[in-house]
């Protein structure tokens, strides 16, 4: 019972430091006192009675711990009590919905890997969240500083942290460290940082072993089990997040350490170094005799006792799972606070031509989708072929989605081949690499110099790619293609219908520079085509140029100069796309 009571005291310690740090809002600050007054007393009422039980109950100290404890029982009474439920994940979760006015169920649909993606959406539907964040973290961010999306990535989750005490002492932390670190010697500091962002598909395994190990521990019912589950997170937790960070707040404060450095010795020159804030969270974030305990087979369930067993050391199983998520939202927080410092400095590590890794990439593609509208619920590549699972498409979103894919194989995406998922019985949407490098071939200069891809029509080779991968019997592929390419002109026709009435040139420009790409989309269409195919869309491709040439200078493309097209159009109608939504 005195062991008992001791550790419970050490957690008690614990968590009045995490709380140390922050002052309570104006409106708790007389509960906040009566908190630490009951803490307090509960201290004094536990010295009283091991003093009592040390001077064999003598009737003074007796009578002195009786009056503590009356005292004590009326200030506990006073104090509104929240019942904790042993449950790592609650089901009714409206985090989100506080933090950021966002949806939890949209935010949470979907695993950590496409995160960024359900960000970037978010972002890109309210604009504002960006001021939102500077008003609930003052205390991380200066608010002349723009934010860039690993940012809002990472402080979206930091305000959501299962153990938001530790994550946001370890992000501020962290941002003042890599901020001195950076003022030192930048050349050092960004290549340290470099070379753990090279970790991160070790960090983002690391990441699913915790997940699984949460989710299998609020499933479980049986102690043994329930510690197997604990174990495992805690093991992950130390030996992936806690090392790697380590290895890094080291190196940022100017020590030597060699990428293999182990557990051990990394905790132990943290611990001291415990004057660092870094270095006092991260020590304080591992037992060393729990993970040699768990690492060497030493621990199990003791039935007798009721509790696990960590080599010599009985421990309550919930406190293991308290402890690793608790280091876990430390390393969290740590990665949060460099994502503000590097912001904070211009971001002097997205320079140059850095490599990117699996995940990098990964999450570069879901955080590209998301911004286009079509947030990622789950991703997947095997080989070069990638697999994202979006909302239904729609014509509108498809040509987002288009433009995306677009804007990933401008940024370093290489020759991808995509399947598209969609939820429900829609067919798979699947694109070439080669459309993708036929699409990238058609990009002309804007009147002001810069490079430009016009959708939607430029999307007609993916469109076929993903045509012919459905069907590519298909008597409808070809129509298909001829009655886009065809509305596209049409359409732009009437949109400019009462300028080119009164002879404007910007508009007659315009209609042509619709022509001429339009005539190269098809053309670039074809190329990917089989025979039959081919020729079809060819011959076409010749019609559309020679609509577009039978304009000279100064005349107006009336009705009758189109009547080809039209003619094409009718014929060709309506264009059938199996992917899109029904409704589309």
């Amino acid at each position: 019972m005195v062991v008992g009571l001791a550790t419970a005291h050490r957690n008690l310690q614990r968590v009045t430091d995490d709380l140390g740090r922050f002052n309570p809002p104006d409106i708790d600050l007389a509960l906040a006192q009566s908190i630490a007054d009951t803490g307090q007393l509960c201290y004094e009422y536990a010295a009283v009675v091991l003093e009592c039980v040390a001077d064999g109950f003598d009737a003074a100290a007796l009578t002195h711990a009786s009056e503590l404890r009356e005292q004590l029982e009326r200030m506990v009474s006073k104090l509104q009590v929240v019942d904790y439920v042993h449950d790592v994940e609650p089901e009714e979760d409206l985090r989100f919905e506080r933090a950021l006015g966002l949806s939890t169920a949209a935010m949470s649909a979907g695993d950590g890997l496409t995160y960024a993606s359900r960000v970037a959406a978010a972002w890109a539907e309210h604009p504002d969240l960006d001021e939102r964040l500077r008003a609930e973290l003052p205390h991380v961010l200066d608010p002349t500083i723009s934010l860039q999306d690993t940012v809002r990535r990472h402080l979206a989750h930091l305000l959501v942290s299962d153990r938001p005490l530790v994550a946001h002492q370890a992000a501020v932390a962290a941002r003042d460290l890599v901020l001195y670190a950076l003022s030192s010697d930048q050349s050092a500091a960004l290549d340290a940082i470099a070379e753990e962002v090279s970790d991160q598909p070790y960090g983002y395994s690391v990441h699913r072993h915790i997940v699984s190990a949460v989710r299998a521990f609020n499933q479980a019912s049986e102690p043994a089990d329930l510690l197997r589950f604990a174990m495992q997170m805690y093991l992950s937790v130390a030996e992936g997040d806690v090392a790697r960070v380590g290895r890094l707040t080291l190196r940022l404060l100017g020590r030597q350490v060699a990428p293999a450095t182990t557990l051990g010795p990394l905790v132990r020159t943290l611990t001291a170094m415990h004057g660092e804030p870094m270095c006092a969270l991260l020590s304080s974030s591992v037992k060393l005799a729990w993970r040699n305990a768990i690492a060497h087979g030493r621990g199990r369930w003791d039935s007798v006792h009721q509790s696990a067993l960590l080599g010599d050391e009985h421990v309550d199983l919930y406190a293991i799972c308290d402890e690793a998520l608790r280091a876990h939202a430390i390393c969290e927080g740590f990665e949060a606070g460099v994502a503000v410092a590097l912001n904070q400095v211009g971001n002097p590590h997205e320079g140059g031509d850095a490599s990117v890794d699996e995940i990098g990439f990964m999450i570069r593609i879901g955080r590209t989708l998301g911004a286009a509208g079509l947030p990622v619920s789950k991703l997947d590549r095997e080989g070069t072929t990638v697999r994202p699972l979006i909302p239904p498409l729609t014509i509108l979103t498809m040509d987002r989605l288009h433009s995306a894919l677009i804007q990933i194989a401008l940024h370093g995406g290489g020759a991808v081949n995509w399947d598209i998922r969609q939820p429900g019985d829609r067919p798979p949407y699947c694109i070439s690499a080669e459309a993708i490098d036929a699409v990238l071939a058609l990009r002309d200069t804007s009147s002001i110099g810069e490079s430009v891809i016009e959708f939607p029509i430029s999307g007609l080779p993916m469109i076929l790619s993903g045509l012919l991968a459905h069907d590519p019997g298909s008597a409808s592929i070809t129509p298909s293609l001829i009655a886009l390419a065809a509305v596209n002109i049409i359409g732009e026709r009437e949109r400019l219908k009462a300028m080119l009435a009164v002879g404007d040139t910007a508009a007659r420009a315009s209609l042509l520079r619709t022509i001429r790409r339009t005539a190269r989309a098809v053309d670039a269409a074809a190329v990917l085509a089989g025979p039959g195919q081919k020729d079809h869309l060819l011959a076409f491709a010749r019609l559309i140029a020679k609509v577009g040439q039978e304009f000279p200078a100064g005349a107006i493309p009336d009705v009758a100069s189109m009547q080809s097209l039209e003619i094409a159009f009718r014929s060709s109608a309506p264009a059938r796309i199996p992917w899109l939504n029904d409704d589309a």
